[in-house]
């Protein structure tokens, strides 16, 4: 029993650090984002036959938030970051569905366009998304 209790504890405090890594760097950075902005769009789990609507925010800093829909009437968020190459690292929840974790990488065109892997539940998936500004960030 002693020993569940450190195990959950140890697995509780870790989930902890993780989820706090996410949210972006305490320094300020030299130049803001390139990725800065309110954006708003779709995603397609390419191997999930999954998909939605995404809506976020990238702070100067690069720390991200926002939420995503999915089928059927879901709706989850999202929190992470996205570093000065275009690495995304998050965090998302659709609440009783638990949390996902998200890494890919992004580029800005006029649009921001996003290639991800994301594992849920011991199973990897691929997918993408594709938002345009939004205004607001």
């Amino acid at each position: 029993m002693n020993s569940r209790r450190v195990r959950l504890g140890s697995a509780t405090v870790l989930l902890g650090l993780v989820l706090a890594g996410c949210g972006g760097s305490g320094d300020r950075p030299v130049n803001p984002s390139v990725y800065r902005g309110a954006w708003a769009g779709t995603w397609n789990g390419a191997t999930s036959n999954d998909g939605g609507t995404l809506v976020m925010t990238v702070y100067s800093d690069g720390s991200v938030d926002g939420t995503m829909g999915r089928s059927p009437n879901l709706s989850g968020t999202i929190n992470g970051s996205i570093d000065a190459n275009g690495n995304l690292t998050a965090v998302g929840n659709f609440g009783p569905d638990g949390n996902f974790l998200i890494s890919g990488s992004v580029i800005v065109t006029t649009d921001l366009i996003g290639s991800f892997r994301y594992k849920f539940l011991g199973n990897e998936y691929n997918g993408s998304f594709s938002c345009r500004p939004s205004g607001g960030g």
